[in-house]
C-alpha cells in the first residue's frame, strides 16, 4: 500500500476540506474593474462598467488598490435602473482610499448589496489624489 494512493483517495479529499473548499468557493463570485489614465493621473468622473452580472447574488465585501505607493481615492458602485445609473452604496461605506496602496471592507449600510443576474453595473471615482491606474473587486455571495 503506497502513499501516493493513500493522498488521493475520495474520502482524502473530503477528509483534508479539499472538497469542501471547492464547493464553498463556487458559492462566490468576484466583479473586478480596472481604471486606468493612460500615465496621467485618473480624474473624478472616470468610470468603468460591467455590461450584465451573471449571477444574483448579495455583495458582501470590496478590495480596492492604486497602481502606485500611496494615492486617495473614493469609487461610487451604481446600477442601471433603466433610464440611468443610481448608487447602489447611498450612505454606506464607498470602496475608499486614504492615503495608503489598498483597502478592504465589509459592504456597511449600502442601499442595495442584492445583485440581479443582468445588472449593469459601473464604478465611477468620485475623489481622486496621486494614482494612474486603480483596480476594484467587489466579492459577492451567489444565490
Amino acid at each position: 500500500h503506497d502513499n501516493y494512493s493513500d493522498n488521493y483517495t475520495d474520502r482524502s479529499l473530503i477528509d483534508r476540506g479539499y472538497l469542501t473548499t471547492s464547493l464553498t468557493n463556487l458559492k462566490q463570485g468576484t466583479i473586478s474593474f480596472a481604471l486606468d489614465g493612460n500615465g496621467a493621473d485618473l480624474i473624478v468622473g472616470a468610470s468603468a462598467l460591467l455590461s450584465a452580472v451573471t449571477n444574483a447574488g448579495t455583495i458582501t465585501n470590496w478590495y480596492i488598490e492604486g497602481e502606485e505607493a500611496s494615492g486617495s481615492l473614493v469609487v461610487d458602485v451604481q446600477r442601471w435602473n433603466g433610464s440611468s445609473y443610481v448608487s447602489i452604496i447611498g450612505a454606506g461605506n464607498k470602496p475608499t482610499i486614504t492615503t495608503a496602496k489598498y483597502a478592504t471592507a465589509v459592504v456597511a449600510s449600502w442601499t442595495s448589496a442584492v445583485l440581479t443576474k443582468g445588472d449593469r453595473i459601473r464604478f465611477v471615482v468620485d475623489s481622486i489624489s496621486g494614482f494612474t491606474k486603480a483596480n476594484l473587486q467587489i466579492f459577492y455571495t451567489k444565490s
